[in-house]
């Protein structure tokens, strides 16, 4: 997988061209836009206890996208919520604003509360 995280840092997109067979996670609703070679599978992961869990204890939605390119490469952007620094972490790894590893994942990062006049 490539992938690069754009406008970043407040409003980060991550963009990300996958192989044939080639699969990403995320949560429902942040695809921002995709090839017609990506499909889209809708799930909770694991069933409905994981899905809650994920849910109340992390925020995250319950139920999770798993994009796969299909036939051909394909790109597929993914876009946040709401603005905040992102970051890719290799698996096990340290996370870094401007690191592009081929396996990473798009996490939040704190953001400090705006000023007052």
């Amino acid at each position: 997988m490539e992938h690069q995280i754009t406008n970043g840092p407040s409003y980060a997109i991550l963009e990300a061209t996958l192989s044939p067979g080639e699969t990403l996670v995320s949560e429902s609703g942040a695809m921002a836009w995709k090839d017609t070679h990506v499909v889209t599978e809708t799930s909770t992961r694991g069933g409905v206890m994981q899905g809650l869990k994920r849910k109340l204890l992390s925020g995250e939605s319950f139920f999770q996208n798993t994009w796969r390119a299909e036939g051909e490469s394909g790109s597929i952007a993914l876009a946040p919520g709401s603005a905040g620094v992102r970051a890719t972490r290799p698996p096990g790894g340290r996370s870094s604003p401007t690191s592009s590893t081929a396996s990473s994942t798009s996490r939040r990062a704190p953001s400090s509360p705006p000023a007052r006049a």
